[in-house]
């Protein structure tokens, strides 16, 4: 990546948490056959004996650093000086505004059903990192954040939980990433049941009995395709004349569009049970976008429809901000009161005055070139 203080390779990744290449008990490197997709102990060939590659690997497995869950939890929880657990105190059904998590429906749907229990609930993001701008090699790193820690702390090094990550030749399969998510999900079902944790935040009263529940997973369009097991987002090139269908916000009286739910999504997967050996447009658009299972149906409080959540990145900075910077700044434009066209020179000063961190490889162009911003 060419960026100072960061690993060269898979191999460095591995060092950091495996000293001296050698597995520690709290995690586990297995391979993940590029044909079959299972999980292999050996690095030379397939365990499946039904698989082709059961003599030796001819396609490069994907190399997967399992780190569980539970230890980290543990250590995050022991030295966290604050959590917030006030507001699951009293579940609020009627709350008009929402000013963090604890507001959403999902939240306080937990706080009704665990009646007065405190508990934990967790944000997961994936995402694959291209190890050199000429390769299609990648690291897919799997994290999760606390969402009781404060947020000006939880997203910090020291309290994100790294579930897992995956060194790939090229990007996963959805059936490779569903085989990831496996071992992550079954210690999550584990999770939900409750372990007894020492939280320092509590004091005197240090140790409690806390359930942990996985409520959102916030990625990447391509990223949250492979992982909800629907069809990929398809790149436009600039010069095509295709249009991306979007649903906007509309006014309560108006017809509103149907959501993904987990009452959909079992819809849907029963007829790709039934009929997923057959190839036609025909099933494709009865499964409304749906082409496999997704892993983390099985927990408790996730829906694997309104569960997967808008991440800033692409849906804010790359679409929204690029829709103003339209406004503002397009020639067809300039005779509307909220052109700044006139003052493009003016605001590109500005912003070239900016100093950016040594870390950061790419330095934003001219606002003038704002069509080719890509986020």
């Amino acid at each position: 990546m060419k960026t100072p203080n960061t690993p060269a390779n898979f191999s460095r990744v591995k060092r950091l948490f495996l000293p001296n290449s050698s597995p520690t008990p709290f995690s586990l490197i297995t391979y993940i056959c590029s044909i079959c997709c299972e999980i292999s102990t050996s690095s030379h060939n397939c365990d499946n004996v039904n698989c082709n590659q059961h003599s030796c690997f001819h396609t490069a497995p994907l190399n997967y650093l399992r780190l569980p869950i539970l230890p980290q939890l543990r250590e995050i929880l022991a030295h966290a000086k604050e959590l917030n657990f006030q507001q699951q105190r009293e579940f609020s059904p009627d709350i008009e505004m929402m000013n963090d998590i604890y507001d959403g429906e999902k939240y306080q749907n937990i706080i009704k059903n665990e009646k007065g229990q405190k508990f934990l609930t967790l944000i997961m993001n994936t995402d694959g990192i291209q190890l050199a701008k000429n390769s299609n090699s990648s690291l897919w790193i799997f994290t999760f954040v606390i969402n009781e820690i404060k947020r000006s702390e939880s997203f910090k090094l020291k309290n994100i939980i790294v579930g897992a990550i995956v060194s790939s030749a090229s990007k996963p399969s959805r059936h490779q990433m569903r085989t990831i998510l496996s071992p992550i999900v079954e210690e999550l079902l584990v999770l939900e049941q409750g372990e007894a944790f020492e939280v320092k935040s509590l004091g005197d009263n240090s140790f409690i009995h806390l359930k942990t529940f996985l409520i959102a997973s916030c990625c990447d369009k391509p990223a949250q395709s492979l992982v909800q097991g629907i069809s990929i987002t398809v790149v436009i090139k600039p010069k095509s004349k295709k249009k991306i269908r979007v649903f906007p916000l509309v006014s309560a009286h108006q017809q509103q569009p149907r959501l993904r739910t987990n009452e959909t999504y079992d819809i849907f997967m029963n007829t790709y049970e039934k009929e997923r050996f057959t190839n036609n447009n025909e099933l494709r658009d009865r499964l409304r976008g749906h082409i496999g299972p997704c892993g983390l149906r099985s927990l408790t409080y996730f829906d694997v429809g309104t569960s997967f959540l808008s991440d800033s990145l692409h849906n804010i900075y790359h679409g929204v901000m690029k829709r103003l910077l339209r406004l503002w700044f397009d020639k067809k434009h300039q005779k509307q009161a909220w052109s700044i066209r006139s003052k493009l020179k003016i605001v590109d000063h500005y912003l070239s005055s900016i100093e950016y961190p040594s870390t950061s490889t790419r330095i934003p162009r001219c606002i003038a070139k704002y069509e080719k911003i890509q986020s």
